[in-house]
């Protein structure tokens, strides 16, 4: 049995199903359009490269390649325009933090060991930014209901060792230092390394 509530609610029910089924109506560039709209504001402006990481406790000669933190991909928009200078700031921070962590160039040595990265849940930082917090209301694209979004600024990169002799928390320190000294006011969260086999 339909309670009261429920009851006063299908007028405005019946509109957001409207909207639904004439959104499943779309093409599919239209359908695109739509995505790309409901993304505005978002932090899609963070470039990715091929590098390649030492895992913590692994052999001095074996690597990992996989994909690590770039200089941003693309100009940004006029609406994208500040966010992304926040976030250049705080990539071009991490970039230089990690250098030492994150080797971008193919290693050259005797005896190197280099794997492709499958499953494995490397080492992380994430640096949010203060006062980089957005709530902003934004509408459904399948269904234009009205909705309150929070949105925080951070970048996050992946990173290993400088040699057999560092262990997590002294790269975690030395990590930490370096960003301090450009970004004093950010946090600085570390997701440990999982699996690596």
């Amino acid at each position: 049995m339909a309670r009261f509530r429920d009851i006063m609610r299908a007028d405005e029910l019946k509109a957001q199903k409207n909207a639904y089924e004439a959104y499943l109506k779309l093409s599919t560039p239209e359908k695109q359009a739509a995505y790309a709209a409901s993304m505005l504001g978002k932090r899609s402006n963070v470039g990715r490269q091929i590098g390649y990481i030492r895992p913590f406790g692994g052999p001095d000669n074996f690597y990992y390649e996989t994909k690590v933190l770039a200089a941003p991909a693309k100009a940004p928009t006029p609406k994208e325009q500040t966010e992304t200078s926040l976030i250049n700031t705080v990539t071009t921070a991490i970039i230089a933090a990690t250098g030492k962590h994150v080797v971008t160039a193919v290693p050259t040595g005797t005896n190197l060991v280099i794997k492709r990265a499958r499953k494995i849940q490397f080492a992380k930082v994430k640096v949010i930014v203060p006062g980089s917090e957005v709530r902003e209301n934004r509408s459904s694209r399948f269904t234009g209901k009205k909705y309150t979004q929070t949105e925080v600024n951070s970048v996050s990169c992946s990173f290993g060792r400088l040699d057999q002799n560092q262990n997590e928390q002294d790269a975690q320190t030395a990590i930490i230092n370096a960003l301090r000294s450009s970004l004093p006011n950010a946090t600085i969260l570390f997701t440990p390394q999982g699996f690596v086999g």
